[in-house]
C-alpha cells in the first residue's frame, strides 16, 4: 500500500553519520529544555564563514550553546550524530534538539575530539503550528482517510496519490540518530488540519519501521517503499514520548470508496 510509505518519504533527508578521528573524551552535562530555546537559529554562537570547518570563534555564557558546552575555539564536527560539514549546517542540524532526552554535540577542541553529552531536563513535544487558511485540500482529506478505530485507519491510497503534494505538507520530517547511530524520522510543526494528523501523527513522533522493515535512510525508504507499495495493510512503528506505538493502515477497496 502505497499511502504510508509516501507519507514516510516525503521531505526525508538522508541521514549523515559522523565520524570523529579517535575515540573521543566524553564532557556529561545537563539542561533545561527551556535553556535551548533558539538553538536551531544558533543563538548565542558565532562561527567563522571563512574557515572549511564549523570554527567557533565566539559562544554566549548565557546562550543555549554554552550550555551544550561548546567553547570559543571548538570546531563543531557534529551535532546528535549528524555531520557537520560547514558552519552554515550547524543550527540546521539543532533542529528540535531541545526535545530529546540527551543532546549531543561533538567537537575537536585543542586538536583532540570530545564528545559533549548533556541531558535534556523537562523536554515537551514541540507546539502544533497553527494553520490559518484551511482550503479545500482539507475537506477533501476528510473524506479519504477514515479512522476506523484507536490506532487504525482505512486509506484511500490511490486518491492521495494522485496529487501527493497538494496533500503531504504540513509537517517537518528530520533525521533521529539515537546514542550516536540513526533509527528513524522524526516529526516536527504538524499542522493541525494536515494529512499527517489525520493519519494519527503527532509532534515528536519518530517513524522507525514500516511492517517490520526498518526506516534508518533514504535508501532504507526506498527498499520499503519496494517492497509494501502494493500491499493493502501497513503497520507503523512509533516511539511518542519514549513509549512504542504501533499504527496500522488498511486500504480502501474500489468498492468501498465514498
Amino acid at each position: 500500500m502505497r499511502i504510508a510509505v509516501a507519507v514516510l518519504l516525503v521531505s526525508l533527508v538522508e541521514v549523515a553519520v559522523a565520524q570523529v578521528p579517535g575515540k573521543p573524551s566524553v564532557v556529561a552535562g545537563e539542561v533545561e529544555s527551556e535553556n535551548l530555546i533558539g538553538i536551531e537559529f544558533g543563538g548565542g554562537l558565532t562561527l567563522d564563514d571563512v574557515a572549511p570547518v564549523a570554527l567557533v570563534t565566539k559562544v554566549d555564557p548565557a546562550g543555549p550553546w554554552y550550555a551544550l558546552g561548546v567553547r570559543t575555539g571548538d570546531v563543531i564536527v557534529a551535532v546528535d550524530g549528524e555531520a557537520i560539514a560547514r558552519s552554515t549546517q550547524v543550527p540546521q542540524k539543532a533542529i528540535g534538539l531541545r526535545y530529546k532526552a540527551v543532546a549531543y554535540v561533538e567537537v575537536m577542541r585543542k586538536k583532540k575530539p570530545l564528545l559533549l553529552r548533556t541531558r535534556v531536563t523537562e523536554p515537551t513535544p514541540p507546539p502544533l503550528v497553527a494553520d490559518p487558511t484551511p482550503g479545500a485540500a482539507d475537506a477533501e482529506l476528510d473524506k479519504l482517510i477514515k479512522q476506523t478505530g484507536p490506532a487504525t485507519w482505512e486509506v484511500d491510497a490511490d486518491a492521495l496519490l494522485a496529487d501527493p503534494m497538494k496533500f503531504t505538507r504540513g509537517a517537518r520530517v528530520v533525521p533521529s540518530v539515537k546514542n550516536g547511530k540513526p533509527n528513524g524520522f522524526k516529526l516536527y510543526a504538524i499542522r493541525p488540519s494536515s494529512m499527517w494528523v489525520r493519519l494519527g501523527f503527532s509532534n515528536g513522533d519518530t517513524i522507525h519501521s514500516v511492517n517490520g522493515m526498518a526506516i534508518t535512510s533514504m535508501d532504507k525508504a526506498l527498499e520499503v517503499y519496494t517492497s509494501v507499495r502494493d500491499a493493502d495493510k501497513l503497520v507503523v512503528e512509533i516511539t511518542r514520548r519514549g513509549k512504542p506505538v504501533t499504527n496500522t493502515y488498511v486500504r480502501r477497496q474500489p468498492a468501498e470508496k465514498l
